[in-house]
């Protein structure tokens, strides 16, 4: 199986696609500079995982083939987390959130399915393809990267954020002292009713 992925007029571009089932890990920026690694799990059966790489003992989206697709706190980490039990004990859920599966984009080929989004200077033109991988479903996850300017609402939450971080950061290194990569992760909802992530330094 090959998946074609094509922007406007441009030239086409094909990734064939090995067995199902798979998984990639990713980072935007250089060696020495960059944003935390994320990894993407694609089962073959069609359930989709999107975790950080520190955090994703804890926390992760499922994007699963039923269509019912979350952002949830790990079981195990429930167990064995005071800062995970305090919050789980505080909304009496360890989902963070719920969705439905997207509609697809027109043409009904492609559905985006989560978002990570990290700040940057540089603007890229359009989404770049990275990776894909096949699922027994004979659908695919292809997983893309861009650049685009951060919008004034996103300024003005990201401020936010950074504020109450800055007051909340001695708490959270003292459960993470293993930590060498402290991260924070804002999970928000586009007009659409896709889902996203902003990876924040701490």
């Amino acid at each position: 199986m090959v998946i074609v992925f094509q922007h406007g007029d441009e030239a086409p571009q094909a990734f064939p696609l090995g067995k199902p089932g798979g998984n990639i890990s990713i980072a935007w920026g250089e060696p020495t500079r960059r944003a935390a690694i994320w990894k993407v799990v694609a089962s073959p059966n069609g359930d989709v995982y999107v975790m950080e790489r520190k955090t994703g003992s804890y926390l992760k989206a499922s994007l699963h083939q039923s269509k019912v697709w979350r952002y949830a706190w790990v079981e195990p980490a429930v167990a064995s987390s005071p800062m995970v039990q305090s919050f789980v004990e505080m909304t009496s859920d360890r989902i963070i959130d719920r969705w439905d599966r997207p509609q697809a984009l027109p043409g009904g080929t492609l559905t985006i399915g989560y978002t990570i989004f990290t700040t940057g200077g540089d603007i890229l033109r359009h989404a770049v393809p990275v990776a894909a991988i096949a699922m027994k479903s004979g659908e695919a996850v292809l997983i893309t990267a861009t650049r685009r300017p951060i919008r004034p609402e996103e300024k003005e939450q990201l401020r936010v954020a950074r504020q109450r971080l800055a007051l909340a950061r001695p708490e959270i290194m003292a459960n993470m002292p293993d930590s060498a990569e402290p991260r924070a992760l804002m999970h928000g909802q586009n007009d659409s009713g896709g889902r996203y992530v902003f990876d924040l330094a701490l």
